[in-house]
This record gives structure tokens, sequence and C-alpha cells, in this order.
């Protein structure tokens, strides 16, 4: 199915929905199971899951991960890890084993 605007929507034989937005260049696509990925034109790549949880893949291989609770976690190409808890709470875990924590309070190492 085409759309005036360029779009286009494909319903696959096991009920995947593949709808392209033509503007953006992006691609959005529904599994029966929920499951919705969103491919961008600069090779980001979103995945909701139906439980509410996301998972993001940047064209730098950064992957985050942000949980339906509120809580995120990134994990960069350096092996940088840094996590957000719900109430704010930042911690950072770098590759050389230091970690700083990063409170309304209190900003540093603990």
């Amino acid at each position: 199915m085409y759309f005036f605007n360029g779009d286009s929507k494909q319903i696959k034989p096991d009920n995947t929905v593949i709808y392209y937005y033509s503007e953006s260049d992006a691609t959005h696509t529904t599994f029966p199971d929920g499951l919705e990925m969103f491919h961008f034109p600069n090779n980001q790549v979103e995945k909701h899951y139906p439980d509410g949880r996301k998972e993001v893949t940047f064209s730098d291989g950064t992957i985050k991960y942000l949980h339906a609770n509120g809580a995120e976690e990134c994990y960069f190409e350096d092996g940088t890890i840094q996590k957000v808890q719900p109430n704010g709470n930042h911690t950072i875990e770098f590759p050389n084993g230091q970690k700083e924590v990063h409170t309304k309070d209190f900003k540093g190492i603990p």
C-alpha cells in the first residue's frame, strides 16, 4: 500500500507490518508478538518491547536500555557503563575500574 506522501505499508503473511516513512527515511516494523523495531537512516535501531522496555543501538555502537520502571543503562564502545536509577541517581563505571556516583546531593568517587 502506498500513500500520497510517499509512505508505504506492507503486511506480511505472518501479520508483520512494515511501515516506511518517506520524509524521514525511517522504517517501523511491528511484529505479531508486539515487538516494534525502528530503523533510522543514521543506522540507529530502536526496539520497543510490549512490556515497556526499550533498547536503542546507536551508529557508534553505544547501546542504551530503557526499563519500564524508568531505570536506564548505557553501554559505550570504550567499555564505560552509565546507569540511571528511577530516582535520578547516576553511576558511571569506567573501563579502568573507577566508579563515579551522582546524586542530587553528591557527585564524585565513592
